[in-house]
């Protein structure tokens, strides 16, 4: 059996052409549960976004649907305590969570670069290992948690304890520890709470 490569440019962009309708469907639905708030709408769109992606109208896929759709409806409001419709709030930090993500792939790659050649040439190593205390100036627990997490996922630092908002972070050498009071992650983090670069 041969599959020629003209056929798998067809299906990679029938793929393609699928993912984008189906996404087009899912933000006219929830256009529809922000601007029409009833308390089970969110629970009936995602019930229909199931059936349109099975394809099927089966007691079986319905069942299994109701079932799905009630337990995200339930999770959403109960365990996460979001309101049905969503909230604006939700997707601005959605938004934004997506417009860090490069920031933080950026840093993540010149880090590593900069431990790489470290290791390759010792000579450029600014004195030992330390730990250090680091007030980043951030209030809401939320922005603390994420960069913690992003100072760990950079290479040649680690966050080794978050408390009352300082971070205590252990880092390669001197230039690391320098750089992580006022790196990029903290300026920005800084701009979504309102605050001023000081």
């Amino acid at each position: 059996m041969t599959v020629s490569v003209t056929d798998q440019a067809l299906f990679f962009a029938g793929a393609l052409v699928m993912g984008a309708a189906v996404g087009l469907l899912y933000d006219a639905f929830r256009i529809l549960r922000v601007r029409v708030r009833l308390p089970l709408l969110g629970g009936v769109l995602d019930l229909l976004f199931w059936l349109v992606l099975t394809g099927g109208w089966s007691l079986q896929i319905v069942g299994a649907g109701v079932l799905a759709a009630g337990l995200v409806a339930w999770g959403c409001q109960r365990v996460l305590g979001l309101p049905f419709w969503g909230g604006r709030k939700l997707w601005q930090r959605i938004l934004r969570a997506v417009g860090y993500l490069p920031l933080l792939l950026r840093e993540v790659w010149t880090a590593n670069l900069q431990v790489i050649l470290r290791i390759l040439c010792p000579g450029r190593r600014r004195g030992a290992p330390r730990l250090s205390w680091v007030d980043p100036g951030l209030r809401e627990p939320g922005t603390q948690f994420l960069l913690a997490n992003s100072i760990t996922l950079t290479p040649g630092t680690v966050t080794v304890a978050l408390h009352r908002g300082r971070l205590c972070v252990y880092a390669l050498d001197q230039e690391f520890a320098a750089g992580v009071k006022d790196s990029e992650f903290v300026r920005r983090l800084r701009r979504w709470e309102g605050k001023q670069d000081g």
